[in-house]
């Protein structure tokens, strides 16, 4: 019995051995590592658009639910397209959840594509995820179209930036509706950029419920909250249509808004500056209801509960309370 425990012992001591020479050790997944301590940052493909991020730090990416900054959550790509911006792509339902930014665009940019063959087309496949089989197409027979997480015009007159931004990771599938309060949101962030020297821009999608009753526009009964695209709505659920539809999509989660997060460092004597926007996905007509976006300026907090998109890269380096007069001094899009 002696011989036995020795030889048991033996083998454990051979086994120690054997792991710590071989170099494998566990490595525990960091929160928020600093740049120099993080194995995981160097291995994350955020650290080639690190420029898009507050002091150029992929850490403070944003995150979905309980992810790290520097890592996806789930299944998600974290995707970079290098001086315009970065995204996180929610691969099971095609779908970016999250897009970063920073206006002006770097300068440099504009040789960035000088290897690529530049097209017109609307969207294309992104090199990066050739897997995706999204199309152009995907979403005829619904009632939504595909548009831009990242809008195309605040790329305007960078013809590289603009290629990237007509990936189809980039696509979104939005209502008709929405569209043109969306689009009112990119042409004011592009005034801002204009009177900027520094702008970070996060854009996103949400899936939990609208809350309706932050608004004064529903409150009052000038929406209806009847119309909203609930969280768990599938595309085919709300289609007029749902036979025609690409069996690839039908099952896609709609997201129930978009957001829009604009953090203003301090400049030109100016303190430092935030502001959001929670954009409810709805099947009402806003034009008709002549809405605009600054009946739908919403709190940090509000825009993470209803997206699951955090911000603690965010929230750890700002002065709370933090001021947004300056962008109310400066909209060029006035309120109704």
């Amino acid at each position: 019995m002696i011989n036995r425990l020795l030889i048991s012992l033996s083998f454990s001591l051979l086994v120690l051995l054997l792991t710590s020479c071989s170099g494998v050790k566990e490595i525990h997944q960091p929160e928020h590592a600093s740049l120099s301590q993080s194995p995981v940052l160097q291995a994350s493909p955020l650290q080639e658009c690190a420029q898009v991020f507050i002091d150029s730090q992929p850490n403070m990416a944003p995150t979905v639910y309980d992810s790290s900054p520097l890592l996806p959550y789930g299944n998600n790509l974290q995707l970079c397209y290098p001086h315009a911006f970065a995204l996180e792509y929610w691969t099971g339902n095609h779908s970016p959840r999250w897009a970063a930014f920073t206006l002006p665009l770097s300068d440099n940019m504009l040789t960035e594509c000088s290897g690529e063959k530049l097209t017109e087309e609307r969207f294309h496949v992104d090199a990066q995820f050739p897997e995706n089989n999204l199309t152009a197409d995907s979403y005829q027979g619904s009632d939504f179209v595909p548009e831009l997480l990242v809008p195309e015009l605040l790329f305007e007159g960078n013809p590289c930036a603009q290629y990237h931004a007509r990936v189809l990771t980039n696509v979104t599938p939005q209502h008709q509706y929405l569209q043109p309060l969306w689009h009112e949101l990119a042409r004011q962030i592009q005034a801002w950029a204009k009177q900027s020297s520094k702008l970070y821009v996060v854009t996103g999608n949400a899936f939990q419920n609208f809350p309706y009753q932050a608004f004064e526009e529903f409150e009052q009964g000038k929406l209806n909250k009847d119309k909203l695209i609930l969280g768990g709505t599938r595309i085919a659920a709300v289609s007029s249509d749902p036979a025609s539809l690409n069996a690839m999509i039908k099952d896609d989660t709609l997201p129930t808004a978009y957001f829009a997060l604009l953090y203003r460092p301090e400049q030109n004597g100016i303190s430092e500056q935030m502001i959001g926007f929670l954009l409810p996905h709805t099947q009402q007509d806003l034009k008709l209801a002549n809405d605009s976006i600054w009946s739908f300026v919403a709190p940090l907090e509000t825009i993470e509960t209803t997206s699951d998109v955090y911000f603690p890269g965010l929230k750890s380096h700002i002065d709370a309370p933090i001021k947004s007069d300056w962008f109310f001094k400066n909209r060029s899009i006035r309120s109704n």
